[in-house]
């Protein structure tokens, strides 16, 4: 990840944790103070958008610059909680390593079950889940319900985030 210097950017912008926004402090180039700084940008086949400021002939993810300027510290990644890359406001965000932002991914396109972590195999259903890039088998049952019911268990039990799993709405 790309260092983000506080000192640099706190000269140039300010971040509104309430709203979210990020906006100029000075007039640069075209943009004029007050002017709201970012653009949209679509990652991989449009499944997830985010925030990116153009700064110092650098595009910078806007969650990240909103971390800095209000810690003053890197994060390694950024989780937005409620899944919308939009979302920007303090509350929303978290600074977590890779295998906890895997903690509150969206239910899968491909899911058949309806449960992350729960398919069915030869009549009945499995339940598993990753953790620290391990698959750990939590058993295989005759009935959905148990199978979620086991998937749920492990969730609470590895500190999986509430929203892990859910279909979340289009932003």
């Amino acid at each position: 990840m790309e260092y983000l210097d506080f000192k640099c950017l706190s000269e140039h912008l300010s971040y509104n944790p309430v709203n979210g926004e990020i906006t100029w402090i000075k007039s640069r180039g075209n943009k004029k103070k007050g002017d709201i700084a970012g653009f949209l940008y679509v990652s991989g086949k449009g499944s997830k958008k985010y925030l990116k400021v153009r700064f110092n002939k650098k595009n910078l993810f806007a969650h990240r610059v909103a971390w800095v300027l209000s810690y003053n510290e890197q994060p390694d990644q950024i989780d937005h909680k409620n899944g919308n890359g939009l979302d920007n406001r303090l509350i929303n965000l978290r600074s977590v390593d890779c295998s906890y932002n895997g903690r509150n991914k969206k239910l899968q396109s491909n899911n058949k079950s309806g449960m992350s972590g729960v398919s069915q195999y030869k009549g009945k259903w499995v339940a598993n889940i990753k953790v620290r890039q391990k698959i750990i088998r939590l058993g295989t049952f005759l009935h959905l319900f148990e199978a979620c019911c086991s998937r749920k268990s492990a969730e609470n039990k590895y500190n999986f985030h509430k929203n892990h799993g859910q279909d979340r709405p289009k932003y």
